[in-house]
């Protein structure tokens, strides 16, 4: 650990304690911390191991993925060229990418929609190994809502941009970042491509020994796939240290020791709030960076995810202050990330620090009751810290699946592969329960049992495919809706639209899922908005 100032030694302190904390809780093997002012690195923080097998610590210098932080780097990249005159971010995105093609009624897509997320275009899947493929599949797909009206988080679209950069600049994407980004704000431990060449530096990228059911903490930690990336969604590592310094370069609004990387107009636009998340957390998106709908607070940042790897970067334009979070695991870091920025905050002032986030969770009593359909009743007891679930004549205790409050697991053959995911109303009271097809309430049914068409019978069941990214999810019917559940246990309900199903009930969302090949009354596929297929996979 490495403290600069003296003053900030409880901040940073305390920092650790949290941060450890945490990866008590998530087994998390390592992570990463940068701490940082405008003017320069406050605190550094090295935390477990790089390599599990052989202990190796964390080094100041190893290096980790950070995923979709890099968006904006891309940017920025894009900033610079419309101050250069190069760009018109209003301007249709095929004068840049000639060949880019979706399905669409309306306006025509531009830099500024893909950029903000609102093009109205699907996330994307990953499932070819290189991105022009994947970019060019776009035109098998259909907007689902006009540009600049919905934001629906796109990596493709970011892919595009990247693309575009190229044929731009005339350079790959790696060399763009290197010389408009890396380079002035000497960035030395970083990489602007994920390749075997720098594999030695990096951290090793850890999952969960499970990908097809919720982690609980008793799961072992595997080796992440190898995935080599040369995207503009994000492709780029560094070391906490060396991404403090890009940090630092927002935070004093695009200027950085050398000079600008781009105007100060350039980075209102940037840190400008174009369109709610509506993820109820107060924040929209600019220009590859996460900020508050009310500008007032100064705050901005991003999270990136990649396989193996979670990073944060959260920081506060009237504080100063930044923070850096790297852990080579699946597990989120941005509440560590923001606490540091309120415990430096508090330093700088002279005031104590707040106190450490407890773990979110809920009162177990929120859960104790008795659910009911119209088979089988579910009893849940909290008892001395456990909730216990009573059904049969058995008993079990239930393990909270991490990190989700109101999600448990019943560690037995034949109900582990789901959650049993309790739901709420508005007022926050738990109402219900889920478990993979079967749905219990609080509150007796009285009304007919919903039916489902016949033929999606056919439909449910777990798929698999060879992408690392989305390997596995599985279908079930419950109440008359068919259901996709992701292996953490998030839920999309299918809605049929012409011969497939939107992903989602939000009549806005842009994904697809088909189904086919039906032999002996089970389809043996099904295909995403690109073409991406998962198979129907032996395992229940």
């Amino acid at each position: 650990m490495f403290v600069a100032d003296d003053r900030m030694k409880p901040a940073v302190d305390q920092i650790r304690a949290f941060a450890e904390q945490q990866m008590r809780e998530t087994g998390a093997p390592g992570c990463q911390i940068a701490l940082t002012g405008r003017e320069g690195l406050i605190a550094h923080l090295e935390l477990g191991h790089a390599n599990i097998d052989s202990c190796s610590p964390i080094q100041p210098d190893t290096m980790f993925e950070f995923g979709s932080i890099g968006k904006s780097f891309t940017a920025i990249c894009y900033l610079q060229l419309a101050e250069a005159g190069q760009v018109e971010l209003h301007g249709p995105f095929t004068n840049y990418l000639p060949w880019f093609s979706v399905q669409s009624i309306h306006e025509p897509i531009t830099v500024h929609h893909l950029l903000t997320h609102t093009a109205g275009i699907i996330g994307g899947t990953d499932f070819t190994p290189g991105q022009e493929f994947e970019v060019w599949s776009l035109r098998n797909t259909t907007t689902g809502a006009p540009p600049g009206t919905f934001f629906h988080y796109s990596n493709i679209g970011y892919k595009a941009l990247g693309l575009a950069l190229e044929r731009i600049e005339g350079k790959p994407y790696a060399q763009i970042v290197r010389e408009r980004i890396f380079e002035p704000l000497g960035m030395t431990n970083a990489s602007s491509v994920i390749d075997a060449s720098i594999r030695s530096r990096l951290a090793v990228g850890y999952q969960p020994e499970f990908d097809d059911r919720p982690r609980l903490p008793s799961h072992r930690l595997v080796p992440a796939p190898w995935l080599e990336t040369n995207t503009g969604d994000g492709c780029l590592t560094a070391s906490a240290c060396d991404l403090a310094i890009y940090q630092r370069m927002l935070l004093n609004r695009g200027a950085y020791p050398g000079g600008r990387l781009i105007s100060d107009e350039s980075f209102r636009l940037m840190s400008t709030s174009y369109i709610d998340t509506g993820d109820d957390d107060g924040y929209g998106y600019g220009y590859g960076l996460a900020v508050p709908v009310d500008p007032p607070s100064g705050a901005f940042g991003h999270s990136g995810g990649m396989v193996g790897y979670i990073s944060a970067m959260e920081g506060n334009l009237h504080t100063g202050f930044g923070a850096i979070v790297f852990t080579n695991s699946m597990n989120s870091t941005s509440s560590i990330a923001l606490h540091a920025l309120k415990a430096l905050a508090a330093a700088a002032s002279g005031e104590e620090c707040p106190p450490i986030p407890k773990s979110e969770s809920h009162h177990l009593t929120d859960f104790a009751g008795i659910y009911r359909n119209r088979e089988i009743t579910l009893e849940f007891v909290e008892r001395d810290g456990d909730l216990l679930l009573y059904h049969d004549g058995q008993t079990s205790t239930l393990i909270k699946s991490m990190p989700h409050p109101d999600r448990f697991v019943d560690d037995v053959d034949g109900r582990r592969q789901f959650p049993f995911r309790f739901e709420r109303d508005f007022e926050g009271t738990v109402t219900a329960v889920a478990h993979g097809p079967a749905q219990w309430l609080k509150k007796p049914n009285s009304g007919e049992a919903a039916t489902a068409p016949e033929v999606w019978r056919a439909y449910a069941g777990h798929y698999r495919s060879y992408n690392p990214w989305e390997s596995n999810f599985r279908v079930v019917i419950r109440d008359g809706s068919l259901i996709l559940i992701w292996p953490q246990g998030a839920e999309d309900e299918l809605i049929p639209i012409g011969d497939g199903f939107r992903v989602g009930a939000d009549p806005r969302l842009p994904e697809r899922l088909w189904f086919d090949t039906i032999v002996e009354g089970q389809t043996l596929q099904a295909r995403d908005s690109l073409g991406s297929i998962y198979h129907r996979f032996f395992t229940p």
